[in-house]
């Protein structure tokens, strides 16, 4: 008996349970680490721009309007001290989740570890250099081993904690809410007259609901999302949803909270409300490099492989117009990819 598919776990109360949890503010952070926000943007502008959309240069084309699905979602990630009576698992996994933690603090703080740790960090460093990429274990990780990794980072960033193991708060260390509107205003209004917001999670679109140029908020799930339904709030002024054409659909970071056959229907249902030949479907998601698609039970998603990706774009009647992966992203965290989509 084979066992159940990874997407099948998904629970959409259990996800926006978890969203419902984080603060709504506007960051600009994506895992601790600034520098990932500015390094995306740029990355899905050029793509963008090898598609021949964009503004301000010559041979580039202006969108009237585009749609961004699931405008609150972002990278999460909250490691905290607490206490664990248990001995740490097999030193591997362990050790690769200390990397984790190490990494986003030392890329995300200015912080200065004491000087009698210095000699510990730089030894604790190189010797982790040749570990792999973290990520793909983390699904994996019992949270008796984020425990212990967050004691011995904490032990080498002592100023970064209040009491190490003592169950209290990191101090200083850079935390992730959402960032709200990140990709609409940071992205899509740079291109396009009008954008419409699908986002399940009121409280982070309530700053997008006032922004000049966000014509319509959905706040529902993209599995139920239907423009004809007539469920946006905003100014709208151009007539019946029921005739609105996009020319460009944006979804970054969001559809792993959709099971595979929602997702088929959900790129139906955006191929339905294409303007014309030249409207497209940009998927840009985390890529799985398990072998395997990956569940998340803390935020209830998945992420997926590159071919589970493609298996259904093909069943979703979708061809790949362009794909590549995102540049300069921290190798600590997954690959990042970007498809450009058309139907047959």
């Amino acid at each position: 008996m084979s066992a159940p598919a990874p997407d099948s776990y998904i629970s959409a109360h259990a996800g926006r349970a978890y969203w419902q949890g984080v603060d709504a503010d506007i960051s600009g952070m994506l895992v601790g680490i600034p520098a990932v926000s500015k390094i995306d943007l740029q990355g899905s502008r050029a793509f963008l721009a090898k598609l021949g959309v964009g503004r301000g240069r010559a041979g580039l084309r202006a969108l009237t309007r585009a749609l961004e699905g699931g405008a609150g979602y972002v990278f999460s990630l909250a490691l905290s001290l607490s206490p664990s009576p248990s001995l740490p698992p097999p030193l591997s996994v362990f050790l690769s989740v200390c990397w984790m933690s190490l990494c986003v603090w030392l890329r995300g703080s200015q912080a200065r570890p004491e000087p009698g740790r210095r000699r510990a960090r730089a030894v604790y460093r190189s010797w982790l250099a040749s570990r792999p990429a973290v990520f793909a274990h983390r699904h994996a990780v019992h949270g008796d081993i984020r425990a212990h990794a967050s004691c011995v980072v904490a032990f080498l960033f002592r100023p970064w904690a209040t009491n190490a193991c003592t169950g209290a708060s990191i101090a200083n260390a850079p935390r992730l809410s959402r960032s709200i509107g990140r990709v609409t205003e940071g992205l899509l209004l740079t291109i396009a007259d009008t954008v419409d917001v699908v986002e399940p999670i009121a409280k982070f679109t309530d700053a997008l609901s006032r922004k000049e140029g966000v014509r319509r908020v959905y706040n529902i799930g993209l599995e139920d999302w239907d423009v004809s339904a007539g469920e946006g709030t905003g100014s709208g002024g151009d007539g019946d949803d029921e005739d609105v054409r996009y020319d460009l659909f944006w979804n970054q970071w969001c559809l792993g909270h959709l099971k595979d056959d929602q997702l088929v229907r959900y790129l139906q249902r955006c191929t339905a409300r294409m303007r014309d030949e030249k409207s497209l479907i940009v998927v840009k998601e985390n890529m799985s490099t398990s072998g395997r698609d990956l569940y998340d039970e803390v935020d209830s998603s998945v992420t997926r492989q590159d071919e589970k990706f493609r298996r259904i774009f093909e069943q979703a009647g979708l061809r790949i117009v362009r794909t590549e992966l995102q540049k300069a992203m921290p190798k600590e965290l997954f690959p990042v990819r970007m498809y450009a989509l058309r139907p047959h």
